[in-house]
């Protein structure tokens, strides 16, 4: 397995280049895509419970979620998920799912339109 160090402004490398992605920050106010992006090219997510991040990533299901500074979390989360492929596939396919269902392009627009009528509604 090899690790890469991504500089903040690269993009995220597509689901082949990588087992696992991993998000330790150590606050955040606005949940990042990132998380949803790895979920979506089905590359399994070990991120922090900080800001968003645990209302798309649920812990055991979707992604593994450890403390922001529980470094010894953090280290088993990614060797439990770099031994396990079976843990890794389950993780992914729910993601995935997950992912699917709550932030695909229909699922947004649909709702993208529907706030726009709520505002409509107020302006006519």
């Amino acid at each position: 397995m090899h690790i890469l160090f991504l500089a903040p402004r690269l993009p995220v490398p597509a689901d082949s280049a990588m087992d696992i992605f991993v998000l330790s920050f150590l606050t955040e106010g606005v949940p990042p895509l990132t998380v949803l992006e790895a979920m979506a090219c089905r590359v399994p997510v070990v991120a922090t419970k900080v800001g968003g991040i645990p209302e798309m990533l649920k812990d055991g299901e979707t992604g593994l979620l450890v403390g922001a500074q529980d470094t010894d979390a953090l280290r088993t989360a990614i060797e439990t998920l770099s031994g396990n492929v079976g843990k890794r596939q389950m993780l992914t396919n729910l993601a995935y799912e997950f992912v699917q269902a709550n932030y695909s392009l229909e699922r947004m627009c649909k709702a993208n339109k529907q706030v726009y009528n709520e505002v409509l509604s107020y302006v006519i």
